[in-house]
């Protein structure tokens, strides 16, 4: 957990920096090619200025006398820029006089120039120099025509120049792979400082503050943080601790209502004595004080039916918190105590020198370890459902991915005790939403239960659709529940007693634990059984979890349906832990306490 929140917030840094570092790059890479294309531009135009003199005039002196001399100045002045790819010269006609491409036979840039048409004559007819980048086959060049005059002012020639882009990408390519270097560099430096950093100041502090809460909510007042630091976790520190002083003063503070509340009871008391004497001295006396007693006692009488009412429950719960300290210490003492004797004895030589007995003695300490850890498990599922606290990962699923997974868990279990398994469901069953994980549990737990109460025979899962509700039903061959047994299996650590039974063992919690879950998930568990003929279970869930909005209604809805009347308003319910703050119900609703308090009132 530590781990993945540190690395998903130095990458998130990490990610954003580097973003706004190759973005402010590929904006100046992008700025730095328009000024580097200018500047070539004008590099061609100042270089054709120079060099259409020399060219014409050389053109002019060796074209009739012979042409290794003008070839010789054609590649020399090729050679001064190396961009240079084509140069042409042009008649008054627009007809072509002279290609450097038959001279320079350069295949690197293989390219038909002898380029006719409307568009280049326009091109050709023009007064003074000119520049435009053209695309010849898919490739883009900066051409260069300059008009020659004579010393007259006479137009004589036009001279093409074509010049090649190879030298711009080059060094774009270069300074891309610069960045991109400096960029991999940055981000691994920087998410070693990142990850660091926030271990130090982030994830530390927070997994301190975890373990306070953890402790709190076992009831454990006594904890306080120390964060030093000067920042947001530090002030979240202390505020956790203040809220912790808080609390502690006000558990004093009702301690000494308390002690406050029986002094005012003897006062009143006391005030009931005095006036019951005052009774003898006075006809007039004795019948105001007849009043004061009549409304007393009803006062007295409604108080102490509420304190008696209060101190009931007080007893019946710690009557069950006792038996269930009872009943998981007996539990848990059952397999420890097998192992611990079995460990004694793997201590004595002979039995560790052989080999059978020993091996024997391990499987036993590895069974009752499992049967201690599933119990353990057990008791924390029991807790968390008794708390509100138990998490459901909703998801889309299936029938058959929930029957292949299901087969994968307890068709072993199945064919070790020759039963036959049978999976019965429509193919075109929809997809509905679900917690994966907590239904496998609640199906593998009533399948694993069958297996056990069955000695030969079948285990038939059957699923259908009803409503908006899918139905799951487990069918075994197996002993079967007696009829005034079935109301109760779903209690914790309760089992049908029988020899059996007792053979088979187990804690009495899986039952109890499977109707937890599929009552937080929407639904409802039922069984159906004929002793020595086999029991079937049935259980329904909604296809979707109901909105959080969609449960407060419900809760409103079946208070109504029992005839009461709302009088409180949902934030009222919400303030007294009736209700959580989205609207979700926290505990079981006893009607007739909610009566009393006010929130609620026969219709």
């Amino acid at each position: 957990m530590r781990l993945r929140l540190q690395l998903k917030f130095s990458v998130l840094v990490i990610v954003s920096l580097l973003s706004i570092f190759l973005i402010s790059n590929f904006v100046i890479i992008t700025r730095e090619s328009g000024i580097y294309k200018q500047n070539m531009k004008e590099r061609a135009e100042s270089f054709s200025t120079l060099a259409v003199p020399i060219l014409i005039k050389n053109y002019d002196l060796y074209s009739n006398t012979g042409s290794l001399k003008l070839s010789q100045l054609t590649k020399d002045i090729v050679t001064l820029n190396s961009d240079l790819i084509v140069i042409q010269i042009y008649g008054l006609s627009d007809n072509l006089l002279f290609d450097s491409t038959e001279i320079l036979n350069n295949n690197e840039h293989d390219l038909e120039m002898d380029e006719t048409g409307s568009a280049l004559k326009s091109r050709l007819h023009t007064t003074e120099i000119s520049s435009r980048d053209i695309n010849l086959k898919d490739t883009k060049y900066l051409e260069i025509i300059q008009p020659y005059t004579d010393d007259w002012g006479s137009r004589r020639y036009v001279v093409r120049f074509i010049f090649s882009y190879s030298s711009l990408e080059k060094n774009l390519k270069s300074s891309l792979l610069s960045i991109t270097f400096i960029s991999l560099v940055f981000f691994i430096f920087s998410f070693s400082v990142l990850y660091i950093f926030t271990k130090k100041i982030f994830t530390d502090p927070l997994s301190s503050i975890m373990s306070i809460v953890h402790k709190v909510s076992e009831g454990d007042y006594d904890v306080r943080l120390d964060i030093q630091s000067n920042d947001e976790i530090n002030e979240l520190s202390d505020s956790i601790n203040t809220m912790l002083n808080k609390i502690e003063r006000s558990n004093k503070i009702i301690e000494s209502q308390n002690k406050t509340l029986e002094k005012e009871v003897e006062k009143r008391m006391h005030e009931l004595n005095k006036k019951i004497k005052e009774l003898e001295n006075t006809k007039l006396a004795t019948l105001n004080i007849l009043e004061d007693v009549d409304e007393s006692n009803k006062e007295l009488s409604k108080a102490r039916a509420d304190l008696q009412e209060k101190i009931n429950e007080l007893k019946l719960m710690d009557k069950k918190k006792d038996e269930f300290l009872s009943v998981t210490a007996h539990e848990l003492k059952t397999p420890l105590t097998s192992i611990r004797g079995f460990t004694e004895l793997l201590k004595s030589p002979k039995i560790m020198n052989n080999k059978a007995l020993r091996q024997k003695y391990f499987e036993v300490i590895v069974e009752d370890t499992r049967r201690l850890e599933k119990l353990i498990i057990d008791i924390l599922d029991l807790t968390k459902l008794d708390m509100g606290t138990m998490k459901f990962d909703y998801e889309n699923t299936t029938v058959k991915e929930i029957m292949d997974d299901l087969n994968n868990l307890v068709d072993l279990s199945i064919k070790s005790k020759k039963l036959k398994s049978i999976y019965e469901y429509k193919p075109d069953l929809p997809v509905f939403i679900t917690d994966k994980s907590r239904l496998l549990q609640v199906l593998s737990n009533i399948v694993n239960n069958a297996i056990n109460y069955t000695e030969k025979g079948s285990i038939r899962v059957t699923v259908s659709e009803k409503g908006n509700f899918i139905v799951f039903s487990i069918e075994d061959t197996g002993l079967g529940i007696p009829k005034q047994e079935q109301d109760k299996i779903f209690q914790r650590f309760y089992q049908v007693d029988s020899s059996f039974t007792r053979k088979v063992g187990g804690s009495g919690l899986g039952l109890a634990i499977c109707k937890g879950i599929i009552e937080a998930m929407g639904g409802k568990i039922w069984v159906k059984s004929i002793p020595e003929k086999g029991s079937v279970f049935s259980f329904m869930i909604p296809m979707k979890p109901r909105l959080e909005e969609e449960q407060t209604l419900e809760f409103f809805k079946n208070l109504r349906k029992k005839g009461y009347k709302i009088i409180a308003t949902k934030y009222e319910f919400q303030k007294q832990g009736i209700l959580d703050e989205k609207g979700m119900a926290q505990m079981k609703i006893d009607e007739a306490e909610l009566e009393k308090s006010g929130f609620i009132k026969k219709a």
